[in-house]
């Protein structure tokens, strides 16, 4: 597991993440901010479509 320092000082966590799909064929990384209190989490359309998500149907992976 990776370690990522961090200023306390400043107002957001901001860390590099790598997403997949649901098989963990496709892998995408992104820069996120971490905020310990969500309940969710929300990446880029244009991450979720890279990943073969289809974005009409959130919760169904897109046929390849």
């Amino acid at each position: 597991m990776a370690r990522i320092s961090f200023d306390s000082t400043l107002p957001l966590i901001i860390l590099p993440v790598t997403v997949s799909d649901t098989n963990a064929d496709v892998f995408r990384d992104v820069i996120v901010a971490l905020d310990t209190g969500a309940t969710t989490t929300i990446i880029p359309t244009e991450i979720a479509f890279a990943l073969g998500y289809d974005l009409a149907n959130p919760k169904e992976q897109r046929r390849r």
